[in-house]
């Protein structure tokens, strides 16, 4: 009888183990049961997806007059400056490190530019480019060694028969090129498609500026497929020899924009002269010349313009010592 008695209340007791141990339910949110507190959803407020920060870099166009003579006379009034390479290239250095330049093009690069740039040229820069000739002028496109990489690089010259080899219109006096590189961004990974161009200054410069445009697709498309890129910025820079109310800007334009146009922050006033001839002036109000741009930077769609300005590397003003070029160098902040 006692032995049915244990068992009996062992049994009972195994019954109400689970009971005392099971975990009490909670409510679903919104289902009536429980507290007010339980209850209530709470929505968790949508975080916005960070907007990707853009590398921002300081270009620079600037054609430096191919010339190296000992003396220069400059005009209205008449004065004689020192233009050989050695002297003014001490002051092209000042200029690329006191304006913090990332990556320029350069123009005019006569044989004595060239060996300037193999020999005396900041260190910090690296440079890639191709004369048209041995005794003629040609561009280099040099870069900040710390930040870019260029993967890539080629030319094309300026004639719509045939830009894989040297050729020319009759109108044009030389046969002319666009040098290009494509630069990958050390610090983020990213690419650009940076090209260097000198426009004929006596004739065929919208038939060359054409060519320009027609390769400009054929390029990027190429370089997209071979690196994965999905988007590639496009800068082009050059003495266009081409006013704003031209044929060949008009051409340009189709494709790029004007950095000039589209910059954020001060904008020098486009009646600047960015290739006024050697002049030897007293102050900015002197060296205004209405429409006289031909110096640019183009750009697409994907980069904005911070602040774009002139240096009056031309004339006395010149911050980095009087006279470097003919031109004034074309200085612009952007973001890719």
């Amino acid at each position: 009888m006692k032995q049915i008695q244990w068992l009996t209340l062992l049994a009972v007791c195994l019954l109400l183990i689970p009971a005392c141990t099971r975990t009490p339910a909670v409510p679903e949110p919104g289902s009536g049961s429980g507290t007010a507190a339980a209850t209530e959803t709470e929505t968790e407020p949508e975080t916005e997806k960070p907007v990707k920060e853009k590398t921002t870099m300081n270009v620079m166009s600037f054609n430096v007059l191919g010339m190296n003579r000992e003396t220069q006379t400059a005009k209205e009034p008449y004065k004689t400056v020192d233009a050989t390479v050695e002297t003014r290239g001490v002051k092209l250095n000042r200029l690329l490190a006191g304006e913090q330049i990332d990556i320029a093009g350069f123009q005019e690069l006569t044989a004595p530019w060239r060996i300037w740039f193999r020999e005396k040229l900041d260190s910090a820069y690296g440079f890639v480019g191709t004369p048209t000739r041995d005794t003629g002028e040609g561009g280099y496109i040099a870069y900040r060694k710390d930040k870019y990489e260029p993967v890539e690089k080629g030319v094309f010259w300026l004639y719509d028969g045939a830009p894989s080899k040297p050729a020319k219109y009759d109108e044009s006096m030389f046969d002319r090129m666009c040098y290009w590189a494509l630069f990958r961004v050390k610090a983020s990974g990213e690419y650009f498609l940076f090209m260097d161009t000198h426009l004929d200054h006596t004739g065929a410069t919208a038939k060359q500026a054409k060519v320009i445009v027609d390769q400009i697709p054929v390029i990027s498309e190429k370089m997209k497929t071979a690196y994965g890129i999905k988007s590639l910025p496009v800068m082009l820079v050059g003495d266009m020899n081409s006013r704003p109310d031209t044929e060949a800007y008009r051409v340009l334009t189709s494709a790029l924009r004007d950095a000039r146009l589209y910059s954020k922050g001060d904008t020098v006033d486009g009646r600047y002269a960015t290739s006024p001839d050697l002049r030897w002036v007293e102050s900015e109000a002197d060296y205004r010349q209405d429409g006289h741009v031909i110096d640019y930077l183009m750009i697409s769609r994907q980069i904005t313009v911070n602040n774009y300005k002139m240096v009056w590397t031309s004339t006395n003003l010149c911050p980095y010592g009087e006279f470097i070029s003919d031109h004034n160098a074309v200085i612009v902040n952007v973001g890719i």
